[in-house]
């Protein structure tokens, strides 16, 4: 791939491409696939970034032209650059990473002035032109358009193709695909789906809906953070919450329903695997992983959760977070069917007000709709919702224009700690509403959500509480500051003589995320001791002992005093650090990132699935 200018450009540096890549399915820029290059600017060219956006957008669609394309640019600016986004067919997107770097590079030449000669614009078309005659792929093209067509559900990886999904699912190699023409169409079908994503609660939430699913449907197929299941066995181990778990998921035979763990990393490096599901779910959006693929504030990172949006079906529901104010300033933009969900009933009041507007526009054109969508209610308000649910009086309600529907008492949620792990209320929210959405019968939902959290194979590693020698220990995921103050709330009705917490997370955060983690679990709730523990596996760049300085250092400046801060090398270095401080009616938290059965395994708990 063409990463710069050619070696004569003496006069200007390279452009700065930080990633160039393929986008295999919905994306951040485009329901459809395409190629995108994250561009940093050097500070004295942020001024004139407008001009290199222009020229590259020029660039690319002068050589699209001339190879009988429409890549319909589109970018997105950031503080530090700008991502630029071409879309191709299926079949040539690593010839469309090429012209997209080869377009950014001619821009840039452009905008400078260069003298270098960076090749002819015939010269270059005709060279990525034959790169995507090898590239191209007969039949694939025409399968996925003839698949869309048909509502069927189309998967596509490295070496194979497969259509439908469950039981239907039919697979080809990429080398031997059969024309449009010799599939039985008829034959294929789909399981519903759904996508649940956000910064935190995405696991929980998915176990959930997963179980209500389970007891509704049978058989359902998840994929997480912690594997790809097939009715409650695992069948593939590891982070599955990308593209690559979902098509696992949606391949296996025995699946007769799918929730699927959606998280930022796969959306960002290839975008949704799938083109359609009926139900998506947006936990909430925090501050995390900022820095990352051109993302460097909530909205733009609430703008990639929200790709999710592009692949609800017309018939299908967009299930957003009312309490979090970056999803109620975007979601509306969707043109997706929204239901809302929230601890605030007065939030969801809002968002009912104009519940009727949606029966009006699921009458019109998706045309008409979208048009309909951008004009605001006489309250000013863009919220359009046929359903709502929240908690009233401590009483979770399905909300609808007939009124509230009581579903059960908040303290009769098995995983909300009667209430105190608020975040767990959140989430079973979610999950009910995305439930409720799939056609599940409420009596389902209530007596799933009332059991769901009465073991720790229910939720492992998420508010897991266990006892060990007379000091209560509860493990959870937390990994960012809003996960760690929802940590400590949840667990602050726990009797105890004295509270640690054990905090780390991956060295991609910035420093003012780690500092804002270290004041979360400083000023939250009251602790007597912080573990600050690295993550050598998850260092990304940072050096040993970077990440908990950083953490030692805020905590210090929030308060702590240096008695009450310890500084642990890896993870298991700080489960023996608490638990040698710990004493019998102590509570320990303790936020594990790499390997949870080690950390049950040392403090001598059986693990549990």
């Amino acid at each position: 791939m063409t990463q710069g200018l050619d070696d004569g450009a003496s006069e200007f540096a390279s452009p700065a491409i930080q990633d160039s890549r393929r986008l295999t399915g919905p994306n951040r820029f485009a329901d459809e696939p395409g190629a995108v290059i994250d561009v940093e600017f050097a500070p004295a060219d942020l001024a004139r970034s407008a001009e290199f956006v222009a020229a590259w957008r020029d660039e690319a669609v002068a050589l699209a032209e001339r190879l009988g394309w429409t890549v319909q640019p589109a970018w997105r600016l950031s503080p530090v650059g700008v991502s630029c986004f071409v879309r191709a067919p299926v079949d040539t997107l690593m010839s469309a990473t090429e012209l997209n770097e080869r377009a950014w590079a001619r821009g840039e030449a452009r905008v400078r002035g260069a003298t270098a000669s960076l090749g002819t614009p015939v010269d270059v078309a005709n060279a990525i032109g034959v790169m995507a005659d090898r590239e191209r792929l007969p039949h694939l093209a025409d399968l996925v358009a003839h698949a869309r067509t048909r509502g069927v559900t189309v998967l596509i990886d490295q070496d194979s193709l497969s259509l439908g999904t469950g039981a239907t699912t039919v697979t080809w190699s990429l080398a031997t695909l059969p024309s449009v023409a010799d599939v039985a169409w008829p034959q294929l079908d789909r399981i519903p789906v759904a996508l649940v994503t956000g910064s935190n609660g995405k696991t929980t939430t998915v176990r959930m809906l997963a179980a209500i699913l389970r007891e509704a449907v049978g058989s359902v197929a998840v994929s997480s953070t912690t594997g790809v299941y097939v009715d409650g066995a695992l069948v593939g181990g590891g982070d599955y919450s990308g593209p690559a778990g979902a098509r696992l998921a949606l391949r296996d035979a025995r699946a007769r329903a799918a929730v699927l763990e959606t998280a930022r990393g796969g959306l960002l490096r290839r975008g949704l695997a799938m083109f359609e599901a009926d139900v998506a779910v947006v936990t909430n959006v925090a501050a995390d992983h900022f820095g990352d693929y051109g993302i460097h504030d909530l909205e733009a990172l609430a703008e990639v959760k929200l790709v999710v949006a592009r692949a609800v079906r017309s018939t299908g529901t967009l299930v957003l977070n009312a309490d979090d104010d970056t999803l109620r300033a975007l979601g509306p933009g969707t043109g997706a069917r929204v239901v809302w969900f929230g601890l605030d009933p007065a939030q969801v009041n809002v968002r009912v007000a104009t519940l009727a507007t949606h029966d009006v526009l699921a009458s019109q054109s998706l045309a008409a709709a979208a048009e309909a969508a951008v004009m605001p209610p006489a309250d000013g308000q863009l919220w359009r919702s046929a359903e709502a649910w929240t908690v009233v009086g401590d009483v979770v309600v399905r909300r609808s224009a007939a009124g509230d529907e009581p579903l059960m008492p908040v303290a009769n949620l098995g995983s909300a700690m009667r209430g105190a792990a608020r975040h767990n209320v959140a989430n079973a929210l979610a999950a009910a509403a995305a439930a409720s959405a799939l056609g599940v019968p409420l009596s389902i939902v209530r007596s799933v959500l009332a059991r769901f959290g009465e073991t720790g194979a229910d939720n492992p590693g998420r508010l897991e509480h266990h006892r060990v020698r007379g000091v209560d220990v509860v493990l959870d995921y937390a990994h960012n500051a809003a996960a760690v103050a929802a940590l400590l709330e949840a667990t602050a009705r726990i009797p105890a003589r004295r509270r640690a917490i054990v905090i780390g997370t991956a060295g991609d955060r910035t420093d003012e995320a780690l500092r804002a983690l270290a004041r979360a679990a400083w000023m939250t709730t009251p602790v007597d001791l912080v573990v600050a523990k690295e993550l050598p596996g998850y260092a990304r760049g940072r050096d040993a002992g970077e990440m908990a300085m950083v953490l030692a250092s805020e905590l210090s400046a929030a308060g702590a005093l240096a008695s009450q801060v310890l500084r642990a090398p890896d993870e298991p270095s700080a489960v023996e650090a608490v638990m040698a401080w710990s004493e019998p009616g102590d509570l320990v938290l303790l936020t594990v990132h790499q390997d949870r059965d080690a950390v049950l395994a040392q403090l001598g708990v059986g693990t549990a699935r």
